[in-house]
C-alpha cells in the first residue's frame, strides 16, 4: 500500500505547477487552491522516500551506480544552472525537485525487501493511471463539446479530439492530442503485452481487452503522428518477443499485410491520415526550426546549459519538442553525457538480457516493459520524455530501475555458476593421533 500510495503522490503533481502558488492572487478558489497545494505532492513524496532510505543507512550499489544514479548527475548540473543561469531560478528549482523526487521514490521502493515484486506493483500503479486518463480523456470528448473536437482531414472519422490550442479545464490546462495520443498508445501495448503473455489470466480478458479497444479509438482521435509512428514500432517489437506460439503466425500476417495495404491503397490512406492531407512537412511542423534556435540560445552557457524550463525563457517560450534537446539545454554539454549513457546503458542491460534468453521464456523481462520503452525512445525523438517531469518520466524511472534489478540478478547468477562452492580439500586416509599418557 505504501509502494501504491507513493506513485501516486508522483503522480499527483501531473499538470500543475508552482507557478500557481507565486500568483499575487493566490488562492483564486478552492479549485485554484488544490492545484497549488498538489504541485508539492511529489517533492513530499521524494522527502518521505529520502527519509525511508536515510532510515535504512542504505542505497542499493546497481541503483546508485547505474542510470538512475547518471540521472541524478544530470539533474544535478541542471541544478546548478538554473540557480546561476534562470533569469526566474525558483521556477527551475521547482522542476529540478519535482524530476528528482521521482529518482529518489523509485530508489527507496527498490532498496527495499522485496525489491521485485515492489516495482512491479509500482509498474502495475503506473499502468493503471495511464488507462484511467485515458479513459476519461475519451469519455470527455462529448462532455466537453465542440470544443474538444474538431474537423480534421485524412481521418477516417473526419475529427480529431483535443486539436486546438487548449484552455483552461477545472482549472488545469487543456490537454492536445498529442497528450491524448500518448495516453492510448501506453495503454494499447500494455494490454497487447498482456494479451501475448496473460491470456489466460481473467484481469487480462476482463479488463485490459475492453481498455486496449477503448485505447485504440482514442489513439484514432487523436491523429498523434509521433505517438502512431513510435505504436508501430514498438508493436512489432513486442511482437517478434513473444511467445513461439504467437510470434509465428502474426509475423506472418504482418509480412502478408504490407503488401496488401501497399496494393490496396491502405497504405497511401494511412499516411494521408498522418499528414492530414497537407504532404511531409521537412521541418517536422516547425521542430527544426525550434531546435536550431535553441541551439542558438545554448551557446549563452554551453557547458552547464541554461536550467530547468530553460527553453521557456531563452526561445520565445518554445518548448524543444525533444528529449535530447531539451536535455542539452537544461544541462548543456556536461549533462547530456550522463543522460545519454543512462538511456545507452539501460538499452544495452534489456538487449544483453534477451540475448541469453529464448523469446516467450516464462523468466524473461515483461512484455510491457519492453514495448513501453521502445515506445519513449523512438517518441523520445520528437517530443520530451524522460528529460523533464512528465508522463515519460514518472512511467519510464521504474522502469530503468526495473532492468536495473534484472541484471544484477543475472550477474549474481553467472557468478555463482562461475565460482561453485568447493568443500576443503581431505587427504584420502585419516592420521592417527598420539595419545600421549602419563
Amino acid at each position: 500500500m505504501l509502494t501504491s500510495a507513493l506513485c501516486l503522490l508522483v503522480w499527483s503533481g501531473y499538470n500543475t505547477t508552482i507557478y500557481y502558488c507565486l500568483d499575487p492572487l493566490f488562492p483564486k478558489g478552492i479549485i485554484n487552491l488544490v492545484h497549488g497545494v498538489r504541485c508539492f505532492f511529489p517533492i513530499f513524496a521524494g522527502l518521505f522516500a529520502a527519509a525511508q532510505l536515510a532510515q535504512r543507512w542504505s542505497v542499493r550499489k546497481w541503483l546508485a551506480f547505474g542510470p538512475l544514479g547518471l540521472l541524478l548527475l544530470y539533474a544535478g548540473i541542471g541544478l546548478a544552472s538554473s540557480l546561476f543561469v534562470l533569469p526566474e531560478p525558483i521556477g527551475g528549482v521547482y522542476w529540478v525537485f519535482q524530476y528528482v523526487s521521482v529518482i529518489i521514490v523509485v530508489m527507496a521502493v527498490a532498496s527495499g525487501p522485496d525489491a521485485e515484486a515492489h516495482l512491479h506493483r509500482y509498474i502495475s500503479v503506473n499502468w493503471g493511471c495511464c488507462a484511467v486518463v485515458c479513459v476519461g480523456l475519451l469519455v470527455g470528448i462529448p462532455l466537453l463539446g465542440g470544443g474538444a473536437a474538431t474537423h480534421t482531414l485524412g481521418s477516417p472519422l473526419g475529427v480529431m479530439a483535443y486539436g486546438r490550442i487548449p484552455g483552461e479545464v477545472i482549472g488545469m490546462v487543456g490537454t492536445r492530442n498529442t497528450g491524448f495520443g500518448r495516453f492510448a498508445a501506453i495503454t494499447i501495448l500494455v494490454g497487447l503485452a498482456k494479451l501475448l503473455h496473460d491470456r489466460k489470466d481473467k484481469k487480462t480478458l476482463f479488463i485490459w481487452t475492453p481498455l486496449t479497444v477503448a485505447a485504440a479509438l482514442a489513439l484514432l482521435l487523436s491523429q498523434a503522428r509521433t505517438s502512431w509512428v513510435a505504436v508501430v514500432i514498438a508493436a512489432a517489437v513486442l511482437v517478434a518477443r513473444a511467445p513461439t506460439r504467437w510470434r509465428v503466425p502474426l509475423v506472418m500476417i504482418g509480412l502478408l499485410a504490407v503488401p496488401l495495404a501497399l496494393l490496396s491503397g491502405l497504405g497511401h490512406a494511412f499516411a494521408r491520415y498522418l499528414t492530414r492531407e497537407g504532404g511531409f512537412d521537412p521541418t517536422l511542423t516547425g521542430r527544426t526550426v525550434t531546435w536550431l534556435q535553441g541551439w542558438q540560445a545554448l551557446q549563452q552557457s554551453p557547458w552547464a546549459g541554461l536550467g530547468f524550463w530553460g527553453d521557456r525563457f531563452f526561445v520565445h517560450g518554445s518548448n524543444m519538442q525533444s528529449t535530447f534537446f531539451d536535455a542539452l539545454i537544461q544541462a548543456g554539454y556536461l549533462g547530456i553525457v550522463p543522460f545519454v549513457i543512462a538511456l545507452i546503458w539501460v538499452w544495452v542491460g534489456i538487449l544483453r538480457f534477451y540475448s541469453t534468453k529464448p523469446a516467450g521464456e516464462a523468466s524473461s523481462l515483461p512484455g510491457e516493459l519492453l514495448a513501453v520503452m521502445t515506445f519513449f525512445t523512438v517518441y523520445s525523438i520528437t517530443e520530451i520524455t524522460f528529460s523533464f517531469y512528465s508522463v515519460g518520466w514518472i512511467t519510464m524511472a521504474p522502469l530503468f530501475a526495473h532492468v536495473q534489478l534484472r541484471v544484477f540478478q543475472n550477474s549474481r547468477k553467472r557468478q555463482s555458476i562461475r565460482t561453485p562452492q568447493v568443500a576443503p580439500w581431505r587427504p584420502p586416509f585419516e592420521v592417527p593421533r598420539r595419545i600421549h599418557t602419563v
